[in-house]
């Protein structure tokens, strides 16, 4: 069973956990209360929660600045979370570790010059609330040092890496080299997991920290609004109230064990009576385990842990060399990996056919 993951998306640069962000990025993560936005800001500042039209916010001292977006994805693969249908192809995690681990392959890697700095808005306290001013920051103030310089040219411009979509809206503006050795060892893993996985499953715990940790999210985030995103809101809550009518146990797929008549729901039959239950609001505020994920690194250690964990199969497709996730024994491209790969395969299954016929 996939665990739920509590994603934390840095937008202005601050998404490499070195140890001089580490203990900042800790204390946001005992800050959080359930908030949509976290602030890191690198000056002294009274703001500490707040809720405007861009969301709930909190805001902690830090010694760099970045703002971060937090996302739940449910066992469902469905993300939850401000502008998640925008960040996330079709507002689902499915299709984005296959992507990552074959990002080469679709040279959605490129250099870019390093620009000079990032532009974002900062929240500042006033005396009518909060309003955000727009602010300047090199890119050293961000922790965004450079990938390397160009040794052709004269001025020795200096370059990050940019991600081509649909990996853009994960990353900020620029990255250093630290995903591309993260992408490296996640290829290894991969090609470990298929005849040795207990060795890969460990070695992917131990290379995953710390940008994937233990944390805890309610219910509602982890497991019901992931749902209400992918069945929308009418069909989610008559799923839930035909589970209640059932007076049957959620079923472990969907991370429950507990009956509903735990909360006092067993006589529930509407869609009215469950929202209005306080049982029902008892449900949504427990705490249950996830993984807790630090920018795209975090994302795709812990959608990779958890296909390890199931004993999903990867390897590399024979004909291209894609890596390909499926059923053990696969050993080629299918239509849901390398397209241009399976359509060439069928392409000459097909002319060996007619061949065939021809000389019969």
């Amino acid at each position: 069973m996939a665990r739920p993951i509590q994603l934390w998306i840095p937008d202005i640069g601050g998404s490499l956990l070195n140890s001089s962000v580490f203990s900042d990025v800790q204390r946001a993560y005992l800050a959080w209360r359930g908030e949509t936005s976290v602030w890191l800001l690198p000056e002294p500042n009274d703001l500490r929660r707040w809720t405007d039209t861009q969301g709930s916010h909190v805001a902690v001292a830090a010694a760099f600045c970045e703002h971060v977006c937090v996302y739940h994805v449910g066992e469902n693969g469905y993300v939850y979370g401000r502008g998640a249908a925008l960040r996330f192809p079709d507002g689902r995690v499915d299709s984005l570790l296959s992507t990552w681990l074959n990002a080469e392959k679709l040279r959605l890697i490129q250099g870019r010059p390093l620009p000079s700095g990032i532009q974002a808005q900062i929240p500042r306290r006033t005396p009518d609330g909060v309003r955000y001013e727009e602010v300047v920051y090199p890119f050293g103030a961000v922790q965004v040092p450079p990938i390397g310089t160009a040794a052709d040219s004269e001025t020795q411009e200096r370059y990050v890496v940019w991600w081509m979509e649909p990996l853009t809206a994960l990353f900020p503006l620029g990255s250093d080299f630290e995903p591309l050795r993260h992408l490296a060892a996640m290829q290894e893993i991969v090609q470990v997991s298929a005849n040795h996985p207990r060795d890969a499953l460990k070695r992917a715990q131990i290379l995953m920290v710390p940008y994937v940790q233990e944390g805890y999210s309610r219910r509602e985030d982890a497991w019901f609004l992931p749902t209400m995103c992918e069945r929308g809101k009418r069909d989610g809550l008559q799923w839930v109230v035909r589970e209640v009518s059932a007076r049957a146990k959620i079923s472990s797929s969907n991370g429950f064990s507990r009956e509903f008549t735990s909360y006092g729901l067993r006589d529930a039959a509407s869609i009215d009576e469950v929202l209005a239950s306080p049982g029902w609001h008892e449900l949504l505020r427990e705490e249950i385990p996830v993984r807790r994920a630090w920018g795209p690194i975090g994302l795709f250690w812990a959608l990779l842990l958890n296909d390890l964990e199931q004993r999903v199969t990867y390897r590399s497709c024979e004909r291209c060399g894609w890596v390909i996730r499926g059923r053990h024994g696969k050993r080629l491209c299918g239509p849901d990996d390398n397209g241009e790969c399976y359509r060439g395969r069928r392409r000459q299954d097909q002319r060996r056919s007619r061949d065939r016929r021809t000389t019969s």
